[in-house]
């Protein structure tokens, strides 16, 4: 296996990361000081709709909780033509918890364990399919986030609420901080392996093949379902509950 692998601990490659060490005291600033700066403390509601909202985020967020909440209703009000709907909707939402919390976080953030090839290639195709964004991303964040827990350079700062902490976080623009540090994050051993690095750059497109297309498609052609009840079903409303689980964890491991 390649040395770049032989590590089982994300503080390996924080301490080796390209972040500036000099910079002591302005970490421990943000250590001792979080959400202090009145820059951050006193922005209106006005400033932050113009200049901090991440409209994309927010209006993909909002429409799947939407189409997810359309979903329970039409279960409800019209039921389902087959039991292996429900099966594989469980069973795809625990492939997506295994690709979130095996994959993204405990193998390719905190290189938790050591795997061969074929096995992180599933782990690639479940993370893929939990429309969680891409494994370089999701280990920067999640690095980062370990760093400067609490502080202004957190992405899921705590100390910013529990709302912002668990999804409010996708609907801001990250402070200044926190994208400075993201950006000085070292994923190197992410972005040169072949495999990470072309999901990284077909990302959306693989996204929307293994989160949506691909479970809707199999449920309507191999179980017999309608098409509108297997797009709301096994990917809307299996992709915000899965969602909200992952998150659920995100901020605290």
């Amino acid at each position: 296996m390649d040395q770049r692998y032989q590590s089982d601990s994300v503080e390996h490659y924080l301490q080796t990361s390209s972040y500036d060490h000099s910079e002591a005291e302005d970490e421990e600033r943000l250590k001792q000081s979080p959400m202090t700066d009145s820059k951050y403390q006193h922005r209106s509601w006005s400033y932050i709709i113009r200049h901090e909202v991440d409209w994309h985020s927010l209006i993909n967020m909002s429409t799947v909780h939407l189409l997810a909440l359309w979903g329970v209703y039409r279960a409800l009000v019209y039921g389902y033509r087959s039991y292996y709907t429900i099966l594989f909707t469980y069973v795809l939402a625990a492939l997506t918890g295994i690709g979130s919390l095996a994959g993204a976080h405990r193998y390719f953030s905190h290189r938790a364990f050591k795997a061969h090839w074929t096995f992180k290639l599933f782990l690639l195709f479940c993370q893929t399919t939990s429309g969680q964004r891409s494994v370089v991303r999701w280990a920067r964040e999640h690095r980062t986030h370990h760093r400067f827990a609490g502080t202004d350079a957190d992405c899921v700062n705590i100390n910013r609420g529990f709302f912002f902490a668990h999804i409010g976080w996708l609907f801001l623009k990250p402070l200044p901080e926190c994208a400075r540090r993201m950006e000085e994050c070292n994923v190197s051993d992410l972005t040169s392996d072949r495999l990470i690095w072309l999901q990284y750059v077909y990302y959306t497109p693989l996204m929307i093949t293994c989160n949506a297309l691909l479970p809707t498609a199999v449920t309507w052609l191999c179980f017999g379902e309608d098409l509108l009840n297997a797009f709301l079903w096994v990917f809307a409303l299996r992709y915000v509950y899965t969602l909200h689980i992952a998150f659920s964890g995100k901020g605290w491991f």
